[in-house]
């Protein structure tokens, strides 16, 4: 299943927590969760830690709007799937880099001046409609109006579903950017209870007060995903016959009458 999504989570689970919504300040939630990275990275049995606004697979998304520089004001822009994410986070979620670099471990929570170059990272599809066959990396995009610098191209990913080459992307570093509280992503070789249990015990002791909810294994949220996905077509299927059945009949029985009556 995997494999066909261009995701590879294997031993991934999602954690949530939202710092603001108890009266943190966005500088003391940004120390939190720095802390709490730190912490939950000297786990045994942790693997790689990272931060992402949205996770695939959640039925949430948000859109972007790019256009490359010098574009026809009148030209119409380039719409992607829109995400925030840490440095690290491609390869806790097993996204291949194809050129250029991740983010650094500096571009996190640091929001940016309004006259500064932001950096971005594309999926191969975005690159391919912003740049045909040019390399993107260092090429300068239009994103609502300021301006950002294509710092490395990654895999396509299936957002939300199967089939295709998958959605083009857009990542952003974490950083003011996101209406959604960050979530903890662990990519780890123990046991998912022993994890759960673990990053619990290192949220409490920072803030015993804050709490902090798993979201389970990242591939059951997947696999529970594509079973509706899979049963939702199968309904169209059987519908769909029944449409037909029904218009079969009701042909013949028209065409009866007509010869019953001629």
């Amino acid at each position: 299943v995997n494999a066909a999504l261009n995701l590879h989570p294997q031993c991934v689970t999602v954690f949530a927590d939202d710092p603001e919504q108890q009266g943190y300040t966005p500088e003391r939630a940004e120390a939190y969760r720095r802390q709490l990275a730190e912490r939950v990275a000297g786990i045994p049995g942790v693997d790689k830690v990272a931060f992402v606004s949205i996770p695939p697979f959640t039925g949430i998304s948000m859109g972007a709007a790019l256009r490359r520089p010098g574009a026809p004001t009148d030209a119409r822009p380039l719409l992607a799937v829109a995400d925030q994410v840490s440095h690290g986070y491609f390869s806790a979620m097993g996204i291949p880099m194809v050129r250029g670099s991740d983010f650094d471990a500096s571009d996190d929570w640091r929001p940016l001046a309004p006259s500064e170059t932001g950096k971005v990272i594309v999926s191969t599809s975005l690159a391919r409609q912003l740049f045909g066959t040019n390399v993107a990396i260092g090429r300068l995009v239009s994103i609502y109006g300021r301006t950002d610098q294509v710092v490395g191209e990654v895999g396509d990913i299936h957002w939300n579903g199967r089939g295709g080459e998958g959605e083009p992307m857009l990542y952003q570093p974490l950083g003011g950017r996101t209406p959604y509280a960050p979530m903890l992503v662990v990519k780890a070789h123990a046991p998912t209870g022993a994890v759960e249990h673990a990053v619990a015990r290192e949220a409490t002791t920072l803030d015993a007060t804050l709490p902090i909810v798993s979201r389970g294994p990242l591939n059951t949220k997947i696999a529970d995903s594509l079973a509706d996905q899979t049963l939702l077509f199968r309904l169209l299927g059987i519908l769909s016959a029944l449409t037909l059945v029904l218009a079969a009949v009701g042909i013949y029985s028209l065409v009866a009458y007509g010869v019953a009556t001629g």
